[in-house]
């Protein structure tokens, strides 16, 4: 089992992806 430390880094990880993601999908749009 993961060390809650792990999981929030996953967790904080995922956040950070999709953040990056949506902002490079709206750079694309205009």
């Amino acid at each position: 089992m993961a060390s809650a430390g792990g999981v929030i880094a996953i967790i904080l990880a995922n956040i950070v992806a999709i953040f990056l993601v949506r902002m490079v999908a709206k750079n694309l749009e205009d």
